[in-house]
C-alpha cells in the first residue's frame, strides 16, 4: 500500500511496520490535533509545501547565513525557527491559512513520511543484514527524532497561541460587559436627564453628579470615580440619538 500521508495521520490502515517506530503514532496524533483546521485533502500538498519551505531555508541558511569555513549542525526545526520570524507564509497556497504550530506539526509528519519510506528498504532482500541495520540506525536515531523535537516544538507554540487567545476573549469579555453596563447606564441618564432637568437648571454635569450619587455600588464600580462617570454620562446625553448610543426610553 501506498504511503499517502497516513489517512489524515492514521498510519494504523497502511502497510508500514510501525513497531519498529514506537513514537511514529504518538507523534503523528500531536501532529493531527494540531492541524484540524486543515481538511484531509489538504494535508498532502501542506506536507509537501514545508518540505518544500525547509529545503529553501536550508539553501537560503547555506548560503547567507553560515559563516565561511564554519561547520553548524542544525535540525529542520531549528531552520524554520530561525526564519520564521521574517518569512511571510501567505506567500505559499497550501500555508497561506496555516500557523507556525501548523506548519512544525506538518514538519513532524513530513519528516515521519521520509521515515516510514526509509522502511521499505528494509524489505528488500538484496540489502545485506549490514546494510539493514545501517538503514534502521539512520531511521531511529535520525528523523524520528528531528520529527519529535518538531512536533514538541508546535506544541509549545501552540499552547502559547491558546493561552493568548484564552486572555483575549476574557479581555474581550470583559470590556464588552464594562461597555454593556456604561451605555445601559447612560440610557439611564438620558431619562433622568429629561424628567430632572428644569431641577437642576438644565445643568447636564449637575445632573450627571445627582445620578451618579443615586446609583448602587456595584453600578458605580463601572467608573473608575465620580468625575469620570460625569465626563461618560454628560458624553452620553450628547451622543443620544446618534450611532453611538440609542436608547429607548419608553416605559
Amino acid at each position: 500500500m501506498s504511503l499517502t500521508p497516513f489517512d489524515y495521520f492514521d498510519i494504523s490502515e497502511n502497510d508500514i511496520p510501525i513497531t519498529q517506530c514506537t513514537d511514529c503514532d504518538y507523534i503523528l496524533k500531536k501532529a493531527q490535533r494540531i492541524t484540524q483546521d486543515f481538511e484531509h485533502r489538504e494535508i498532502t500538498p501542506a506536507i509537501e509545501s514545508i518540505h518544500q519551505l525547509y529545503r529553501l531555508f536550508e539553501v537560503q541558511f547555506m548560503e547567507t547565513e553560515l559563516p565561511e569555513n564554519e561547520v553548524v549542525t542544525y535540525t529542520p526545526a531549528m531552520l524554520i525557527q530561525h526564519f520564521m520570524k521574517t518569512f511571510d507564509l501567505t506567500i505559499l497556497p497550501n500555508l497561506a491559512f496555516a500557523t507556525w504550530p501548523q506548519c512544525y506539526a506538518l514538519l513532524a509528519a513530513a519528516l515521519i513520511k521520509d521515515s516510514c519510506q526509509k522502511l521499505v528498504f528494509w524489505r528488500d532482500d538484496s540489502l545485506s543484514e549490514h546494510e539493514k541495520e545501517g538503514e534502521q540506525k539512520d531511521f531511529s536515531g535520525g528523523l524520528v527524532t528531528e520529527a519529535m523535537e518538531a512536533i514538541t516544538k508546535a506544541e509549545h507554540l501552540f499552547e502559547q497561541e491558546n493561552e493568548k487567545k484564552k486572555k483575549s476573549q476574557q479581555a474581550s469579555k470583559a470590556v464588552s460587559t464594562r461597555y454593556t453596563a456604561s451605555n445601559s447606564l447612560k440610557c439611564e441618564f438620558v431619562g433622568f436627564y429629561f424628567e430632572n432637568a428644569e431641577r437642576y437648571d438644565n445643568n447636564k454635569s449637575r445632573a450627571a453628579r445627582a445620578f451618579y450619587k443615586s446609583l448602587t455600588d456595584n453600578q458605580k464600580a463601572t467608573y473608575k470615580d465620580e468625575r469620570c462617570a460625569v465626563r461618560t454620562l454628560t458624553k452620553g446625553l450628547r451622543d443620544y440619538g446618534k450611532e453611538e448610543l440609542f436608547c429607548s426610553l419608553e416605559k
